[in-house]
């Protein structure tokens, strides 16, 4: 069973045979760290990062973007907004239920396009339509490329990146995920431990059987709506971060970094980890654990989109600023070996007036003496002194 049960929908499927026979350049012109054999007349240096054409660099640009700035994006949706309020007529384009954060987000999106895709944004401020659409769709494509991309390089994985100590032990009964993912998910009883709603955890533990009886016939429903336990537990998201980011050799402690391609922070320019980044994260170490095999948007009863925003929502709203700048330092640490990111020397903590300043540094100091023990390490979500009633 997938999230609640087998559900597979090729019209949801982000790869589809239509999609991947038209973007065939498009994904060779964007590769990830971890794709494709090294031409040999190319250095290792250059290969990842190499751009022929304006064209390339647009779908080097639109690789970035489910990573950094929303998986789920929709560069239609993004471009035709944009310049609507560009025009200051926005009075019927947008929905009751739209915000200004949304807004100011689009608008951060087509900000890394006008930088990184100039050609693109020129063919829009020239209207040449057919040209638009022709590049926007390639766009979209790579979009939806990376997205699967990521999901699928992680199956072989996952063996080890469920396991507390993968160095000690592999999860119990081992799985194999390089073909199906059917012995994965809710057939898989320490996999079902991390999918389950962490509130409820500990009434399955005292009822395995009974429970399984219910998520088999329906009675209980996993929603995106309920948080998950992987989510309070760090080792699976830290592992499958520095999986993405840095390179599959990191991931793992016993693992030798062997830097054969440039990874995504070194081709991307990324400087310091961002809620983004967590959330793209998030819903692949997911994904990873469930048994659907192909990555779609809706599984069953459970949405990806739905779980996406919803942490989106949870650490950028959140109003307890300490355990957000927790939650980022401890990412920063795990990716670049610093809490501030690779751009440490450039922040300022000089005023005593700046409390956030201030909060930093103290938070800086708190990690450095517990020394990443995993007393005092925050997990995906922080602490959990905001869901005091989720504590396991």
């Amino acid at each position: 069973m997938s999230l609640q049960c087998p559900h597979k929908s090729d019209s949801d499927s982000d790869s589809s045979h239509s999609d991947s026979n038209q973007s065939n350049h498009a994904q060779t012109s964007s590769r990830h760290h971890h794709n494709g054999k090294k031409n040999k007349s190319r250095s290792k240096k250059s290969w990842d990062c190499i751009i022929y054409t304006p064209r390339d660099q647009c779908l080097h640009a639109a690789r970035w973007i489910p990573c950094a700035f929303n998986m789920c994006c929709n560069l239609n949706e993004v471009i035709q907004i944009t310049l609507a309020l560009k025009a200051e007529d926005t009075g019927s384009e947008w929905p009751a239920r739209s915000t200004l954060e949304k807004r100011n987000h689009y608008q951060h999106i087509y900000g890394y396009l006008k930088e990184h895709a100039p050609y693109f944004v020129g063919l829009i401020k020239k209207r040449r339509s057919g040209k638009t659409e022709l590049l926007m769709r390639e766009m979209q494509q790579v979009i939806s490329w990376t997205r699967s991309d990521d999901a699928s390089h992680l199956r072989s994985m996952i063996s080890s990146y469920a396991a507390p100590h993968p160095d000690k032990k592999l999860v119990d009964p081992p799985v194999n995920a390089r073909g199906s993912k059917d012995r994965l998910g809710f057939n898989h009883l320490e996999l079902t431990c991390l999918l389950f709603p962490v509130r409820n955890l500990q009434g399955f533990l005292e009822d395995l059987s009974g429970v399984k009886k219910q998520l088999q016939n329906g009675s209980i429903l996993i929603t995106a709506q309920k948080w998950l336990a992987f989510l309070y537990s760090g080792d699976i998201a830290d592992k499958i971060l520095k999986h993405i980011f840095m390179s599959p050799s990191s991931a793992l402690p016993s693992g030798k970094v062997r830097n054969t391609h440039a990874s995504n922070v070194k081709i991307h320019h990324m400087a310091h980890v961002e809620a983004y980044h967590i959330t793209y994260n998030a819903v692949h170490a997911c994904f990873s654990i469930c048994s659907q095999d192909k990555f779609t948007k809706i599984n069953g009863q459970f949405s990806f989109p739905k779980f996406y925003y919803q942490i989106i929502d949870f650490i950028i709203n959140n109003k307890d600023e300490a355990l957000v700048e927790e939650l980022i330092s401890h990412y920063n640490k795990l990716l670049f070996n610093d809490v501030w990111g690779t751009a440490s020397n450039e922040v300022n903590v000089d005023d005593e007036d700046d409390n956030l300043a201030i909060m930093r540094q103290q938070i800086a100091a708190h990690l450095a003496s517990s020394s990443g023990t995993s007393s005092h390490r925050p997990n995906l979500l922080g602490t959990l002194v905001i869901f005091p009633c989720f504590r396991l």
